[in-house]
């Protein structure tokens, strides 16, 4: 049994290669540098170059895979805003090749997304919903879920930079709410939904969540913030679950059922909120 990861080079994919030890992997990525420096950790993985927007790439990398965890996407919401038709080419046009490819493969697709794609607002946000109506429609699972702490382009690695260099945290808005999920938890549902029946349901970690403030205060105590003001394409809360969507509880994580429609919302702004002790053990799991 072979398994890919597409964009497999991220935090995602260190994180699920060392979560499944003894399991065949292969990772598809575009970044030859960054697949060196993985290769020196785990050597043992089978490694491709390629870009998910050229089908025929995708196809080599699919031989013999029996399951796919989709990963590879431009998720930076400032730049989405600047170049829309690369976030297109990608999370969209990227998603419909790995779809099209694992349906010619008889293999199992789990699509890895983000609360931006509920009720979006901006390009980000608008694309990742669309690769989740792909993978529907093509019959495969997704998870949604928000901010993972400490991954690769996420605010952590760009406060710890900006504390290195002695400026001040920038954070957009106080008053902001984000989702916070740790690496384990996201391969715990990725896990999940992969073992579930492929029926184009989204699986949902019922994350708590707090201010931007917050996590800046209690990551770095002590040190000053600027305020540098809400940017475009992003929300002031996040939704995981919208109102429209039927969300079945199922514990600690939701599934969000196909063409069902009613339910009740699930927003980074009525989620319960993380006290400061329980942040900083979240970040110490981290």
């Amino acid at each position: 049994m072979t398994t890919l990861v597409t964009g497999g080079t991220g935090s995602f994919g260190h994180a699920y290669v060392k979560a499944h030890p003894g399991e065949r992997i292969r990772v598809l990525s575009r970044d030859e540098e960054k697949q060196r420096a993985m290769r020196e950790q785990f050597p043992f993985v089978e490694y491709v170059i390629g870009d998910i927007r050229d089908r025929e790439t995708v196809r080599n990398a699919m031989r013999d895979v029996d399951k796919v965890f989709h990963a590879a996407a431009l998720k930076q919401v400032p730049q989405s805003e600047e170049w829309p038709s690369e976030y297109t080419r990608t999370n969209v046009i990227g998603t419909e090749n790995v779809c099209a490819v694992a349906r010619e493969s008889d293999a199992r697709v789990v699509l890895l997304s983000t609360d931006k794609a509920v009720l979006p607002v901006g390009v980000m946000g608008a694309t990742k919903m669309l690769g989740e109506a792909i993978a529907s429609a093509y019959g495969f699972n997704s998870v949604r879920y928000g901010n993972v702490i400490g991954s690769r382009g996420s605010i952590l690695p760009v406060w710890r930079a900006q504390v290195a260099k002695g400026e001040p945290i920038t954070i957009t808005d106080p008053a902001m709410t984000r989702f916070l999920i740790t690496l384990g938890q996201a391969i715990a549902l990725v896990d999940v939904a992969m073992d579930s029946p492929p029926t184009g349901d989204v699986y949902v970690w019922k994350s708590p969540a707090a201010t931007v403030e917050q996590f800046a205060r209690v990551a770095f105590p002590g040190h000053p913030q600027r305020v540098i003001g809400v940017r475009p394409g992003e929300k002031l809360h996040e939704d995981l679950v919208a109102e429209h969507e039927s969300a079945q509880d199922c514990g600690v994580f939701f599934k969000v059922t196909r063409n069902r429609y009613g339910g009740k919302a699930y927003t980074s702004h009525d989620a319960p909120r993380l006290t400061d002790d329980e942040l900083a053990a979240l970040l110490v799991a981290a």
